[in-house]
């Protein structure tokens, strides 16, 4: 009985501190607002033992934004003792792809022992497991993608609970953007009347300096039961960044000043001992921890263990968090580890800035970046190199000397202006200091700024008597104004300089284009480029100064209210290539975005490919472009004024093309889909419809879908004339009439055709056509494709939803049901009926709900993909009975 009544324990303590874990793995979605088009067939004999092809008509699916989110930790246990209160901490995380915001509750779960009082959740916005305040809460607020929000839940335990009950809540999170959609975590409390030991963590300073002062740990145990408890072993296995002082290890049974000995060969005490071992190589349990076992406490004994720890050097800026803990045996079992409360200790910031010229070396001591030379009105770059050597994210104020002083800085006139990296976005005040800065920069990280000099034009040429140009820049800390450190920009020698830059031929050659200093108020050159066609402009860069000197090559689709380089509209492509030899840009070579160094009075030919998107509306205008070339040496530069005309793109598309089965003296309907994915709105749209076998007395009509149900009815009128805008579509149907002394096997070719007129610019007639095949046979298969949302992928249409021939939006990772019914509209029987499917792109095999699944007890799935797959699906209904019809279901999950 002892042994059992042990066992019945120990199943109930180490339920203490389980968390329950899982995840999945998801293809990528497609993109939003992908359509994805399907189209089925079946195949059959006829009683003439002749095989047959009918087609479906076509099924769309539009692709949605999704929502998501996960709520931790799950599964977790904590001892209670009655009357007291038990806290459980959990974060819920927005793992969606927008901003989404979640209501939250708890409630106990039932069907246990007890139930708690007074539930309660709070903020936790510090993270330390602990309620911020007293205000309770119900909602996390909005939340970003990837936003976490941290709270606890706090739930007293009634009186007069007994040894080994528990009780379970469960805490629900439901999000707004997601119509409702919940989570939940389920949180247990195992009672005890055995020993029980309590241990809180604590540290005598909330923060410090890296390498300097010492800092006490202390341990606090406690009994508050009735109950002796034997081997208390605390554990303290510090985290990176702190670091153990040794023999600094004491124990208050002892007293203060009576160091207890790292190597845990000892046991020190007299009637209550203690062993105790610190990162020593002797341990028992290594050298990477704090062990502490104390033999006895007994109820209401208390004491503490307590060491030194030092922030370990070279440790950045953080909060380290250090949680320790604790094991004992209750005197009836070993309890397993437990986790004590979690200390922070901030490492203080410590500032330290260094200012060169080496975007490799922190240690370089090149604090000066020397420019050569450069030409009047140029503008100068220099690139200076700021490191963060402190501890911490810092920010670090740029200030400039800006004192003209005769033979040491720049000429009179220049203006200066500090930019970032790219040397075009300028440095902002960050911290509203009034001084343009770096922006917060990580420790042992670099900034590169860029100190751009503009020269006046009428300052005097030469190298200042040998001195050159110089001006110093300081980089000051944020954290603490006391550090900072300078840095001089130099220019050696200021020389005339200047670039023209042509179009057709090199300046002063025939034709040449843009001469003279741009930009131009006119294009100078015109491209026509049809929707996602391309063209090329054929540029000179011409360099007309005495020296060498190469040149950036960049592109604007502005230069009001200033030239913004790589802006272009959306989704043009722009590119410059080298010439690939021809001499005239008819072939190109690599991508270049510089000339190379070109001699002084030389130039180069550039060939600047401009490639247009296919899916952006006409507006019969001319799209400027602006070309530039600019010397990063000199600040030389030209900007020279093209344009771009983008030609209407005229499309419509008629689909699909059909195949399909009718006895003589009878008709078969015909479904098709007329699309505009031009750019271009047609008017003055009209259908027409020629039979091959005219002659022999087939006919075929065209009606369009006048009540907009999918289906031909008596409500549908005989086509007429339409206009269909960019992205619009219609349906009409084509009624083929066979006659009655048609001989079986005739096979006759229905070509339809439709045709409109677009007036963009210029008017054009656009035809399309598509074919419809109609044999003649004993028998007629027709074949009808519908299909119907499965959100939740239980292989079951969703309450309120049913079958239907009209596209419907779906989210990444939800379902779509298709039904294919295939009808024997024909007095004879239908042999070898197969009908034939495949899983669309962008989504794979659901098999949810025991599908794909035929209607009738003969038909059978003869070829299938595996859950997940692709490929083809495969029904065998074997003999359909004149006016009978197969059904074949199956899903699909979208990625």
């Amino acid at each position: 009985m002892i042994k059992n009544k042990k066992s019945h324990h120990l199943i109930n303590y180490v339920m203490v501190f389980l968390m329950l874990i899982s995840g999945s793995v998801a293809a990528k979605a497609p993109a939003a607002g992908t359509i994805i088009k399907n189209q089925a067939t079946a195949t059959y004999k006829d009683s003439a033992g002749i095989q047959q092809t009918a087609t479906s008509n076509l099924v769309e699916t539009v692709i949605q934004q999704v929502g998501a989110f996960e709520l931790v930790q799950d599964g977790q246990s904590r001892f209670g003792i009655a009357g007291q209160q038990t806290t459980f901490p959990h974060v819920l995380t927005n793992t969606g792809n927008g901003e989404d915001s979640f209501v939250l509750s708890v409630a106990n779960l039932g069907a246990d022992n007890f139930d708690f009082t007074d539930i309660t959740i709070y903020a936790d916005q510090n993270q330390d497991g602990i309620a911020d305040n007293l205000t309770p809460i119900t909602n996390t607020g909005t939340l970003a993608a990837d936003e976490a929000f941290y709270f606890v839940v706090k739930a007293t335990v009634p009186l007069a609970q007994t040894d080994t009950q528990t009780a379970q809540l469960t805490v629900t999170g439901t999000s707004a953007f997601s119509s409702g959609v919940t989570k939940t975590n389920t949180d247990t409390v195992v009672i005890t009347d055995k020993a029980v030991i309590e241990v809180t963590k604590s540290m005598s300073a909330e923060s410090g300096y890296a390498d300097t002062d010492t800092y006490t740990v202390t341990l606090t145990y406690n009994n508050p039961s009735t109950t002796e408890a034997k081997n208390v072993t605390l554990i303290d296995e510090l985290p990176d960044g702190l670091v153990y002082v040794a023999g600094s290890g004491e124990w208050s049974v002892t007293g203060a000043g009576t160091p207890l000995t790292d190597d845990g060969v000892d046991s020190q005490g007299t009637t209550q001992t203690v062993t105790y071992c610190a990162y020593d190589s002797a341990c028992p349990a290594g050298a990477s921890q704090v062990t502490a076992v104390v033999t006895s406490v007994v109820p209401g004994d208390s004491g503490t263990i307590s060491f030194q720890v030092k922030i370990a050097a070279g440790q950045n800026a953080s909060v380290l968090l250090n949680t320790g803990q604790f094991s004992y045996n209750n005197s009836d079992i070993d309890i397993p580890k437990q986790n004590t409360n979690q200390v922070p200790l901030q490492v203080l910031a410590q500032s330290l800035v260094i200012a060169n010229a080496s975007a490799t070396d922190s240690a370089s001591a090149d604090d000066v970046v020397d420019v050569a030379s450069a030409g009047l009105g140029a503008i100068v770059a220099f690139e200076n190199v700021i490191w963060n050597l402190g501890n911490s994210i810092d920010t670090f104020d740029i200030s400039m000397d800006e004192t003209y002083v005769d033979g040491v800085s720049f000429p009179e006139g220049t203006t200066l202006a500090l930019y970032h990296s790219d040397g075009f976005t300028p440095l902002l005040d960050t911290d509203n200091s009034s001084v343009v800065d770096t922006g917060p920069l990580d420790p042992n990280t670099n900034f590169v700024v860029v100190l751009k000099a503009t020269l006046p034009m009428t300052a005097s040429t030469g190298d200042n008597s040998g001195n050159g140009y110089s001006i110093t820049k300081t980089a000051t800390s944020a954290l603490d104004p006391n550090v900072s450190d300078s840095v001089t920009d130099r220019l050696g020698t200021i020389v005339g300089s200047s670039v023209n830059l042509t179009n057709v031929a090199p300046l002063n050659g025939d034709g040449a284009k843009g001469e003279g200093i741009g930009p131009e108020t006119d294009a100078q050159s015109k491209l026509i480029i049809a929707p996602g066609g391309s063209g090329v402009f054929v540029l000179y860069v011409n360099n007309t100064s005495t020296i060498a000197d190469s040149f950036d090559l960049t592109f604007s689709s502005t230069v009001t209210p200033a030239y913004a380089p790589g802006t272009v509209p959306a989704n043009w492509r722009v590119a410059f290539h080298a010439d690939a030899g021809a001499g005239n840009c008819s072939t190109l070579g690599p991508v270049i975005s510089n000339t190379a160094t070109i001699a002084g009075g030389g130039n180069k030919l550039v060939c600047a490919k401009i490639t247009l998107p296919t899916d952006t509306a006409f507006s019969n205008t001319e799209v400027s472009i602006y070309f530039r070339a600019l010397s990063a040496l000199t600040g030389a530069q030209d900007t020279k004024h093209d344009s771009v005309y983008m030609t209407a793109d005229h499309q419509l598309v008629l689909e699909p093309n059909h195949r399909s089965q009718v006895e003589p003296g009878n008709s078969v309907i015909y479904t098709h889909q007329l699309n505009n994915p031009g750019n271009t709105a047609f008017t003055g749209i009209t259908f027409n419809s020629v039979d091959s076998l005219e002659t022999e007395g087939w006919t075929s009509v065209l009606y369009e879908d006048t009540n907009d149900n999918g289906k031909l009815d008596a409500d549908d009128k005989p086509v007429g004339t339409y206009s269909l805008d960019p992205s619009e579509t219609m349906l009409i149907f084509a009624k083929v009439f066979a006659p009655a002394n048609t001989p079986y096997n005739t096979t006759n070719i229905t070509d339809i055709s439709a045709s409109g007129t677009t007036d963009a610019g210029s008017s054009v007639v656009v035809p399309v056509s598509v074919q419809d095949m109609t044999i003649v046979a004993k028998s007629n298969m027709k074949i009808v494709k519908l299909q119907a949302p499965d959100i939740n992928c239980d292989g079951a249409v969703d309450p309120g939803k049913s079958y239907g021939l009209d596209a419907f939006g779906a989210q990444p990772g939800t379902c779509v049901l298709y039904q294919l019914t295939a009808t024997n509209a024909s007095a004879e029987a239908s042999h070898n009926v197969r009908i034939n499917d495949s899983i669309p792109e962008f989504t794979g095999h659901s098999t949810a709900g025991n599908l794909p699944s035929m209607s009738i007890p003969s038909g059978t799935i003869v070829q299938e993909p595996s859950e997940g797959g692709s490929g083809l699906i495969v029904g065998n209904a074997g003999i359909v009975e004149p006016g009978e019809s197969v059904t074949l279901v199956f899903g699909v999950r979208i990625d």
